[in-house]
């Protein structure tokens, strides 16, 4: 294929960036699929660019057709409402439910022999459990929650521009702070152990009442808190990554994923034709009014490191020993949380897309804001798990000793680390060729200052690994003047950040289930038993309780659990993300979808 690049590429020259690849069986099939919504879109450009020759009418027709489209999304992701209320009540309960299994019951799932015994089992199994246990009513989980937000905002007191530059710095910050407090004695690791599910119900009350006073402000204010941008999954990250449906784009008054108090940013574009095809240099004129930063997104990824670190140092208190899982579970929990600050800080970067403002985005942006997410916490109760059933001589189920010997979770860690090279290095090219080419014909563009992932300003000095060959990024030119990145990884798949957060979803799965079964296997040929010892964060439901792996499914229930939802989430990202660009592109997205066939596994998908 000839190389097309920003500074050659016309519009109307579709045979220039045919593309032809072998399918496979699996890929032909879902093209088939795709063709079918492509050909529609296109008839939908054919039909309102037809006829119309003046250049003024082309614009408002375009603009008519794009608010049509926005409108026509939001109306295809009403169903997915009920899926986000689930979502957001049924990650809840599954926490009460999974801490009352593992605490009081051995591991096993528990459920009513009758449906005659259900008010007894609700009452006596259920909710006594919490009302003793669960209820913030420890002045120590009221103190150290009030700690964790006001530490949460001595990254930046005031943010001076949008999105907040201190995310990423938090993390490092807080582990010092707990670091400090545990060697004062004013608040010892350990206690975050001990408190972890009144936590849990003391951030989640917070959560609820600040989310009940945004409510009542949005509706006396009558102001738009989140970006008016109806794709949302919602079913999940609004990236398709692990956690909650969170963005971080800034508009309105108040901003509730992440910020609270006044701000305003805005910055102007120079536009560009696609006669002239080289974007001009960029200036931006910005107004921003100081806001004062409250908790931001990756609070629960603190949390949850705190909380393992808590779970290390009780451990080696009762026992002078760390044992093999732990220590595994140590080191999945630093990736995954370093991981998912990162992503919630790039969401922010890039701006995300957010559904409707009604009151379940509100709540479940609330329960973010205060400092937790639920997963976090979730996968906590396996960890506790761990260390309560640690015996003196290292061992975690009662059978088999861990020792050194045991091998580290190579092939696991290996691939999260592709993955998120994947995820990383594609967020960035993105984020670089937004700033420089993306600019949608218009004289004014939102989009914000970026702050970089990695150590590169340019285009021009970073490693693009440009399959082009030349500093120029090979692209897709609208006409409306904007343009579509299709070089490096994005000519490889159009979502090809989602490819890096799918293999990330799936070698944290099998690093949660290191241990068990045929999985331990790979990494160690010289263990015969066919109990797990488990190591990663979900194995301390591996046969805790049992002498056979086949007595309880219990210990897959949650890795395999959320790596099907989040495996759900980024195929409805992907979707989501094709249905939008076909209606805004129309044929140029058709163009685009030939020159690049594959949408989220390169030569498969």
């Amino acid at each position: 294929m000839d190389v097309t690049t920003a500074a050659n590429l016309n519009p109307a020259d579709e045979d220039n960036i045919a593309l032809s690849r072998d399918r496979s069986g699996f890929g032909a099939a879902i093209e088939g699929i795709q063709k079918t919504i492509e050909s529609a879109a296109s008839i939908i450009g054919e039909e309102i660019s037809g006829g119309v020759d003046d250049e003024t009418s082309d614009d408002l027709i375009e603009s008519q057709q794009q608010e049509s489209s926005l409108e026509d999304v939001q109306h295809l992701l009403k169903p997915f409402k009920p899926i986000h209320a689930l979502r957001f009540f049924g990650t809840i309960f599954l926490t009460y439910y999974l801490w009352i299994c593992t605490m009081f019951h051995h591991g096993q799932f528990i459920y009513p022999s009758s449906f005659s015994h259900s008010y007894s089992f609700l009452k006596d199994q259920l909710l006594k459990p919490i009302f003793m246990y669960a209820l913030p009513s420890d002045y120590t989980c009221i103190w150290m929650y009030s700690l964790f937000v006001l530490w949460s905002g001595l990254q930046s007191i005031l943010a001076m521009s949008s999105p907040s530059y201190h995310m990423y710095y938090s993390f490092i910050m807080n582990i010092f702070l707990v670091f400090i407090l545990n060697v004062t004695n004013l608040l010892p690791v350990v206690e975050w152990y001990e408190h972890f599910i009144a936590l849990f119900t003391c951030s989640l009350v917070g959560g609820l009442i600040l989310a009940s006073l945004s409510k009542t402000s949005f509706t006396y204010q009558s102001k738009k808190r989140m970006k008016q941008i109806p794709i949302h999954s919602g079913i999940g990250s609004d990236s398709g990554g692990i956690g909650s449906g969170i963005g971080g784009s800034t508009t309105g008054a108040e901003d509730l994923m992440m910020n609270i108090g006044p701000s305003s940013t805005s910055s102007t574009q120079p536009t560009t034709t696609a006669e002239t095809m080289t974007p001009p240099p960029i200036t931006s004129s910005s107004t921003t009014t100081t806001r004062i930063s409250l908790p931001s997104i990756d609070m629960g990824y603190n949390l949850w490191f705190i909380l393992s670190l808590s779970v290390v140092a009780k451990q080696f208190e009762l026992y002078e020993y760390i044992s093999y899982p732990v220590a595994c579970q140590m080191i999945a929990t630093f990736l995954i949380c370093n991981y998912m600050i990162q992503l919630y800080m790039n969401s922010s970067v890039m701006g995300s897309y957010d559904g409707e403002n009604d009151l379940m985005d509100v709540l479940d942006k609330s329960v973010v804001l205060p400092f937790f997410n639920t997963i976090p916490l979730i996968h906590q109760i396996h960890q506790v798990s761990l260390l309560n059933n640690t015996t003196t001589t290292g061992t975690t189920n009662g059978t088999i000793t861990t020792t050194m010997n045991d091998s580290i979770p190579i092939l696991p860690i290996v691939l999260f680390l592709i993955g998120y090279y994947i995820w990383s290095i594609s967020n960035t090219q993105y984020m670089y060729f937004k700033q420089e080419y993306y600019f949608h014909g218009s004289t004014t563009n939102d989009m914000k200052s970026t702050t970089v992932l990695l150590p590169h300003r340019t285009i021009s000095s970073f490693p693009y690994f440009l399959l082009s060959k030349t500093l120029t990024p090979r692209v897709v030119s609208s006409r409306d003047g904007s343009y579509i990145l299709a070089d490096s990884g994005w000519l490889l798949c159009r979502n090809i950040d989602l490819s890096g957060e799918l293999l990330m979803v799936w070698s944290l799965f099998l690093l949660n289930i290191h241990g068990s079964g045929g999985l331990y296997g790979i990494f160690n040929t010289s263990r015969t038993s066919s109990v797990g010892g488990g190591g990663g964060l979900s194995t301390g439901m591996m046969n805790m309780y049992h002498t056979s792996s086949s007595s309880s499914t219990f210990h897959y229930f949650i890795p395999l659990l959320y790596a099907m939802l989040n495996t759900l989430d980024i195929i409805t990202t992907e979707r989501n993300r094709h249905l939008y660009y076909s209606r805004q592109y129309a044929q140029d997205w058709t163009r685009y979808c030939n020159m690049v066939p594959y949408s989220l596994i390169p030569f498969v998908y």
